[in-house]
């Protein structure tokens, strides 16, 4: 018997043994198909939660901003239009100089101040500033209702 014959039985797999090992290699593909979506639809789901929440923590602190603004800038000589304006111009305006965040579009922004008259701002009455936000271009995942479309946040001052 010569030396080729004999490692070439050696290295011989039977048919069975084939097929056991390409239908172990299926299954393994199966589960990592199985895992691997429900990994991703997990992260998806995080990232969505994120976006979600940087968004409102940004609409919050600029509503707390500019109420801190409106009880300590309040101008009796202003008219009613021009210290809500005033207001209003504080909140929407762009960083660096001003309060408003790059994920934050100020178009799809209301701001309310209340009371609305200025004299009515005097030392010791309360300001309250609500900013309603339209978030349909944040989500972009069916979550079925869990996460508002509309958010409203509201922050309430006192006038120094």
């Amino acid at each position: 018997m010569n030396q080729t014959s004999i490692s070439s039985r050696r290295f011989r797999t039977s048919p069975l043994k084939r097929a056991s090992h390409s239908r172990r290699r299926g299954a393994a593909l199966l589960e990592f198909a199985l895992v691997a979506a429900m990994f991703l639809m997990l992260l998806t789901g995080m990232l969505q939660f994120g976006i979600y929440l940087s968004t409102t923590n940004s609409l919050w602190n600029l509503s707390r901003e500019g109420a801190r603004y409106a009880s300590v800038q309040r101008s009796d000589s202003a008219t009613v239009s021009d210290n809500n304006t005033r207001i209003e111009n504080h909140i929407k305006k762009p960083a660096p100089d001003g309060m408003l965040p790059p994920n934050i579009d100020p178009n799809k922004m209301t701001v309310t101040i209340t009371p609305t008259a200025a004299t009515s701002r005097s030392k010791g009455t309360e300001v309250k500033i609500t900013i309603a936000y339209d978030m349909r271009d944040k989500l972009f995942l069916p979550m079925g209702g869990l996460l508002n479309k509309n958010y409203t946040t509201t922050t309430t001052m006192m006038v120094e």
